[in-house]
């Protein structure tokens, strides 16, 4: 397992980008009903991290960084890990926004966290946009369907790059609201590397090698589950995460099958 204690996020995925190279690191199974990669997908660890630096450059030059928060809503797409580990690399939080919100619902998480940016899928921007209106319309929102790079206002000149530690702000995570307002949950750089670590070093039936497997789980990313815990327990060990858009009892084994995944988390 790499070394995470006292590091942050960016400096652990540069170390595993590095020693895993041609390793995959995310993988989508086949789906011709789905909006995107009808045909599967994936990524090895070389290539995430040559998006990753692209999109950091992107969001530095957008004057965003350490101290800031970027709402994002790409549903069950492999760019909303993809981002998080660029915003990561710059100090920026990443605020996973459950695309099953109402426009109400978002906008209050958009005001609590003072978003200064807000990434949304097409099919999810007419919402955004009304619950950013809801607000003033002070956020500006960027669609963006995972192709390419996303074209990002300025927010403001970019300033000196400030540390980043280990106990910096990496990720905002909201409650679903379904007993009162969402509630945010502050995670640093540090649990979150605890986090996936813990979940690597489980053993017994959930044994998990080095650059050898790939965990198939159809939870959503927005959920610390598959954003944080076996994302980082995956990041950690060289392996790959596989992701479906969602559970299907139809699809389940085929897709298990076709993607040649060796375990199951659910």
């Amino acid at each position: 397992m790499l070394q995470h204690e006292g590091r942050t996020i960016g400096e652990v995925f540069s170390d595993a980008a590095a020693r895993y190279a041609d390793k995959p690191f995310l993988i989508v199974p086949a789906d011709p009903a789905r909006a995107y990669a009808g045909d599967g997908w994936q990524a090895s660890y070389r290539e995430v991290a040559g998006v990753v630096e692209e999109l950091a450059g992107a969001f530095s030059a957008a004057g965003l960084g350490s101290g800031d928060r970027v709402a994002v809503l790409l549903e069950n797409r492999p760019q909303m890990l993809i981002l998080k580990l660029a915003l990561a690399s710059c100090g920026i939080s990443w605020v996973p926004i459950n695309p099953d919100y109402r426009a109400g619902e978002m906008a209050y998480v958009l005001a609590d966290c003072a978003a200064a940016l807000a990434i949304v899928v097409g099919a999810r921007a007419a919402v955004m946009r009304e619950a950013v209106e809801l607000n003033g319309g002070a956020c500006p929102v960027v669609v963006w369907d995972g192709e390419g790079m996303p074209l990002l206002p300025v927010i403001r000149e970019a300033g000196p790059e400030a540390s980043i530690e280990p106990e910096s702000e990496a990720s905002l995570l909201y409650t679903s609201g379904t007993t009162g307002r969402p509630k945010g949950c502050i995670i640093s750089h540090e649990y979150e590397l605890m986090m996936g670590a813990r979940y690597a070093s489980l053993g017994g039936v959930a044994q998990i090698g080095t650059a050898c497997e790939r965990i198939y789980n159809p939870l959503p990313l927005f959920h610390v589950n598959a954003g944080i815990v076996l994302f980082y327990g995956m990041l950690l060990t060289g392996n790959a995460q596989v992701i479906p858009e969602r559970f299907s009892r139809t699809r389940f084994w085929r897709e298990v099958r076709e993607t040649r995944s060796t375990g199951i988390h659910y």
